[in-house]
């Protein structure tokens, strides 16, 4: 199978949206029916259907010790979105150039909304320029240590016990709102492994040390996991299919912007 890790996916009527490759990359939005069949019929390879989750996300990295029944969150990521509002003069372009924060991805902004560059936004219209939470759409990543609560942290361990074996992980959680996922209320929506970098590298006003120290932490856990794994026979990838997976990865033409085709 040529499926890759749950994403979610933004969409304007039907909730549902497609992707052939993980962290949102070959995203397609469906709107109708007629879209979903034409999508179907042109696929030439398997892809996902998610119905889209409203509500904040949040990165949470959790990991527990090998072999024990316990379990902790170890950081906090939430992807904000990044807006400019609109002056009644400029273009939609012009406001993403002109903006202090879109203005570090600005081409990245404009390719997700090729259609509306040269749209005067209305005065007080606040556009949002990430089409999802993703990085890779744009979404902008804060480090929020004080969401880490008992709660959420007993609801994350609860839901890491559905799979077996599991001493590393990176969830991706939706959540109404602040309160609620400190309450431990939330819907996961990707559940990543030791492949996942943390997103606290993206955080622009974290010191590079601080950043990648806690990066160094999780990348412990990682191969503390994998050694006792292997003290317990568990078969590890084998080296020539880790390589004809990561030259099939690295063959692919997907791009982190989105389609709207």
């Amino acid at each position: 199978s040529r499926r890759r890790h749950t994403r979610y996916w933004r969409d304007w009527s039907s909730d549902v949206c497609s992707s052939d490759l993980e962290d949102g990359a070959g995203l397609r939005f469906i709107r109708d029916a007629a879209q979903l069949e034409h999508h179907v019929g042109a696929a030439t390879e398997d892809f996902l259907l998610q119905k889209f989750v409203p509500g904040m996300e949040f990165e949470v990295v959790w990991r527990r010790n090998p072999g024990q029944d316990d379990g902790r969150i170890m950081a906090i990521v939430q992807k904000q979105d990044v807006l400019v509002r609109g002056d009644g003069e400029q273009t939609l372009e012009e406001l993403i150039w002109l903006d202090e924060v879109a203005v570090s991805r600005g081409e990245l902004y404009q390719r997700c909304h090729s259609r509306e560059l040269n749209t005067v936004v209305p005065a007080g219209q606040w556009v949002t320029l990430n089409l999802t939470g993703s990085y890779g759409h744009g979404a902008r990543c804060v480090h929020r240590p004080d969401l880490n609560t008992t709660e959420l942290s007993a609801a994350v361990t609860a839901f890491a016990k559905r799979f077996p074996g599991l001493h590393f992980a990176r969830f991706d959680l939706r959540a109404p709102s602040e309160t609620e996922l400190k309450a431990g209320r939330f819907v996961c929506t990707e559940v990543g492994g030791c492949c996942h970098v943390s997103s606290l590298v993206r955080d622009e006003s974290l010191r590079f040390s601080r950043s990648y120290t806690a990066v160094w932490h999780q990348l412990k856990a990682c191969l503390e996991a994998g050694r006792y794994n292997l003290n317990q026979s568990v078969r590890p990838v084998p080296l020539e299919e880790l390589m004809v997976r990561w030259s099939q990865a690295r063959g692919r033409a997907d791009e982190f912007a989105v389609s709207e085709e």
